[in-house]
């Protein structure tokens, strides 16, 4: 199970860099939301992390009948399964990290609270 940890918050790529330096070792493994700053997971490759990318998912585009562009939102779906992945072939008490720029800039997609603070069953967050 996934147990989050409310650390402080980040800013500037000193903040970025002094918490990874902080909660990373060689070998941990970093999920990022991607499109990201570089930062966000070139820090944590350069600490010897495995990064993995959680991508956005977009509905399709409408048909040039002048609607809003296509929505973006993350699939806790995904994340639950990139965190699977990584945990099962890393080495045991590897530390997994997800590293969340919400809501996502530039898209603005982000989570509900139910996300957030769900179990990952599908029904909530990761």
């Amino acid at each position: 199970a996934v147990k989050p940890c409310r650390g402080p918050p980040a800013v500037l790529q000193e903040g970025i860099y002094l918490i990874m330096r902080a909660l990373l070792s060689p070998g941990d493994a970093v999920v990022y939301t991607a499109p990201a700053y570089q930062s966000l997971y070139e820090v944590a490759r350069a600490v010897g992390c495995e990064t993995a990318p959680w991508r956005l998912r977009f509905s399709p585009a409408p048909v040039g009948d002048g609607s809003p562009p296509p929505a973006a939102s993350f699939a806790v779906a995904d994340l639950r399964r990139l965190l699977d992945s990584l945990a099962a072939a890393g080495p045991p008490g590897r530390k997994l990290l997800v590293v969340m720029n919400l809501p996502h800039n530039p898209t603005g997609a982000t989570l509900t609270p139910d996300e957030f603070e769900g179990d990952g069953d599908g029904g909530g967050g990761a």
